[in-house]
């Protein structure tokens, strides 16, 4: 009798879920341009034409090229919302400051690829190891720096760096654990800023704390060091016994 009304419950929970799905439970909420409004404002008089390169799937990937005359390269990596023109304003402060810079579509934006979609899970880490791989052949002699916007670092830089530090072994494990954290902090950090600002009147405590934090997690940054060769270790934990 027990497991006859789990299972009526169980059933009834699934085809709840199903007819919220398929029939919605209000009407769709309005597009908000909040996200890509301070786009708007930068002028693209200037942009530069996108120009492409080859992964290694063969997919032409579009690109921005902001010349200049340092010894530093910097490839930027725009935010789920936008494209390279995105990057455009910072873009031409760098140049400016005589920094070569690099702004991509990022595969399924812009100009690189099918627009929303990728071939399987690493793809886009895969395109960021191709371009980085090719703009050391283009400046052998420069130093070459990634920055992204928004999600530009938060998923494509984090995603490149898991994968190149923690191999691919564990990397959907060690991934969706960081990505985790980040949604909680991106879900209890307005709480906890707003209730913050409700008691002492002001942000200034929550900034006070944040400042090093943040100082400290980008130091731990730079000493990452070398990546890891996971290829040679996994020869050397096959190499035979010494007799």
């Amino acid at each position: 009798m027990l497991i006859d009304t789990v299972a009526i419950v169980v059933v009834l929970a699934v085809a709840l879920l199903a007819g919220l799905i398929v029939f919605g439970t209000a009407a769709p909420p309005k597009v908000t341009d909040a996200m890509r409004a301070p786009f708007a404002r930068v002028e693209l008089a200037d942009l530069p034409a996108l120009a492409s390169f080859n992964a290694r799937d063969g997919a032409a990937l579009a690109y921005r090229l902001y010349s200049a005359d340092g010894s530093r390269v910097i490839l930027l990596v725009h935010g789920s919302a936008g494209a390279s023109e995105s990057m455009h304003a910072l873009a031409k402060a760098l140049q400016a400051a005589g920094t070569t810079v690099y702004a991509m579509d990022v595969r399924g934006r812009g100009g690189s690829g099918t627009p929303g979609d990728i071939a399987y899970v690493g793809q886009l880490e895969d395109d960021l190891a191709d371009v980085t791989q090719l703009l050391r052949e283009k400046h052998p002699a420069a130093s070459v720096s990634l920055v992204g916007y928004s999600s530009g670092a938060g998923l494509q830089a984090t995603t490149y760096l898991v994968s190149r530090y923690a191999g691919l072994r564990k990397f959907g494990t060690i991934f969706g654990t960081i990505a985790s954290m980040m949604l909680a902090g991106t879900a209890i950090g307005p709480l906890v800023a707003g209730r913050v600002h409700d008691v002492t009147g002001a942000y200034t405590a929550l900034l006070m704390l944040a400042s090093p934090t943040m100082l400290v997690c980008a130091l731990l940054f730079v000493g990452l060091g070398p990546y890891p060769d996971f290829a040679a270790r996994d020869d050397q934990s096959k190499a035979p016994e010494p007799a």
